[in-house]
């Protein structure tokens, strides 16, 4: 790891800006960002290379979906909310996808799905919804603000990747080896009724 401090003109200020280059064990690709430090910069993360901190989602996945994850952690350190919204809209693009269901509200969708989906995963998916309002929606009371933090929103990130994981992925992986199996039988059974 490679690091860069830039410090304010006073030097006796515990605020600075770090430049830090880390370079990956397995691919050897490097990464950059900037890490703020102190009062001034405190909890300021910038990715500038890659620019989002986003898994690689398999193609077989929508590709909105992909997009609005991949949107969702670019703007992750510059605007929470927003990247919550797009969580939220992620999900629900997931939600129509994978369940099949379309109906006119995220609520409702969420609702449709209730007996198909773990109590916990059900319990979950409705908070992100809730917690996606709040980027989405404007508050009855203008003068009441409820931020959501970078740490927050990357739940619903983390969440979006956990449930591509589970959905997405383990039924292609599952279609996959079903596949394979089925080719090695009927492999096996041609060679056994060569004439």
């Amino acid at each position: 790891m490679s690091r860069l401090d830039f410090s304010p003109v006073d030097p006796a200020s515990s605020d600075r800006i770090m430049l830090r280059m880390n370079r990956c064990p397995n691919c050897h690709k490097v990464t950059v960002y900037t890490l703020g430090l102190g009062d001034q910069y405190r909890d300021v993360k910038t990715n500038i290379y890659p620019n989002s901190e986003a898994k690689q989602i398999p193609e077989y996945v929508p590709e909105a979906v992909r997009n609005d994850y991949s949107e969702a952690y670019a703007i992750l350190h510059l605007s929470p909310k927003a990247s919550a919204t797009l969580a939220r809209r992620a999900l629900q693009g997931m939600i129509r996808d994978y369940f099949g269901v379309n109906e006119n509200t995220l609520y409702d969708e969420i609702n449709d799905i209730q007996d198909q989906v773990t109590p916990s995963v059900w319990n979950t998916i409705n908070a992100v919804r809730r917690i996606g309002n709040i980027g989405a929606h404007m508050e009855k009371d203008i003068n009441l603000i409820v931020d959501i933090s970078d740490n927050e929103s990357e739940k619903l990130l983390k969440l979006i990747e956990y449930l591509v994981k589970s959905w997405y992925i383990q039924r292609h992986d599952a279609e996959q080896l079903m596949q394979d199996i089925q080719g090695i039988d009927d492999d096996k059974q041609s060679q056994r009724h060569k004439d």
